[in-house]
């Protein structure tokens, strides 16, 4: 048998999805073979056209790469995975670090806020509130070297109480920049005089309920709910149309509760905004400085309804 005329067909399981003519050529060529264990097949005719069926086999093996690994692609995975997690945790940090960073910015705004509230206190109180009440008396002396019966002695009389109002006005105003009860009466205390002076100042009334055991609340923590309070109450007065408002201050398991409610004509989320709604973010920040809660509801018809819930801390 003449070996050139001899032909070769062979097929490579896995690969090869039928026998592969070749002629008599005695080679077998395979390109990019993934990585696994392989049977190669090869069957041959004589020059009669007479084919072996039962051919010969060869069973190999391709060893992966190392990036064809199960452990590399157990790496990549976690590696993506670690980036990922690391991106994440870089975007909180810089999240929190911006957030410190606002906190910070306003408790420097709210300490400057206080203490300008108290030189205008200051300066309402010692120095134009003593001039008006210098002016009252002055206007006492003239008004009692007038015939009670002139005009003289009526337009006096009317001067002298137009300024009694007015030193009445400022006085409220003083104490609502620098609450001077508060230190020392405690929040209570402070709390219901406000909504009692309120109430008369405003024609609008407040009723108010307070629990004495807020008295030990620490003076920080004291003002930051007066001032909600007062910024509650001012809202109400100004854009609620109000008939009357509700004040409670409690305490309970470890916290201390604030609520001033209204039934005026209440508003949406979107006039808030609209309006700026400094007032509210003024409450809000406040009250997370503190570590609160702070929740404002509102519905147009409904009234409105601030309430404050803040960890209760004595004073030291």
């Amino acid at each position: 048998m003449a070996a050139e005329k001899v032909r070769f067909r062979y097929m490579l399981e896995g690969r090869d999805s039928d026998w592969q003519d070749v002629g008599n050529r005695r080679q077998a060529f395979y390109n990019n073979l993934p990585p696994r264990n392989y049977r190669f097949h090869v069957i041959a005719c004589n020059n009669s056209g007479v084919w072996n069926e039962q051919g010969a086999s060869l069973d190999f093996s391709i060893a992966p790469a190392y990036y064809q690994t199960n452990w590399f692609r157990l790496l990549c995975v976690l590696t993506f995975l670690g980036m990922v997690w690391t991106a994440y945790l870089l975007r909180i940090r810089a999240l929190q670090r911006r957030q410190t960073e606002v906190r910070a910015l306003n408790e420097q705004l709210i300490k400057a806020q206080e203490a300008e509230r108290m030189r205008i206190s200051g300066e309402l109180h010692d120095g134009i509130l003593q001039q008006i009440t210098s002016l009252t008396l002055r206007l006492g002396k003239v008004r009692r070297q007038i015939a009670p019966d002139s005009e003289a002695n009526a337009a006096v009389n009317g001067l002298q109480q137009q300024l009694i109002k007015i030193g009445t006005d400022i006085r409220h105003l003083s104490h609502e920049l620098h609450p001077s009860l508060l230190q020392g009466a405690g929040l209570p205390a402070a709390l219901y005089a406000y909504c009692e002076e309120f109430s008369n100042a405003r024609s609008l009334p407040v009723s108010c309920e307070t629990d004495d055991s807020v008295k030990e609340l620490s003076p920080g923590a004291a003002l930051c709910i007066y001032r909600i309070a007062q910024e509650a109450l001012g809202n109400a007065a100004k854009y609620s149309e109000a008939k009357k408002v509700e004040v409670r201050l409690t305490r309970a398991d470890g916290r201390v509760h604030l609520s001033v409610s209204d039934d005026g004509v209440g508003c949406t989320p979107n006039q808030i905004a609209k309006s700026g709604g400094l007032g509210v973010i003024n409450m809000r920040e406040r009250v997370h400085r503190l570590d609160g809660t702070f929740e404002f509801v509102s519905q147009p018809g409904r009234g409105t309804t601030v309430k404050v819930e803040i960890p209760f801390r004595p004073a030291s």
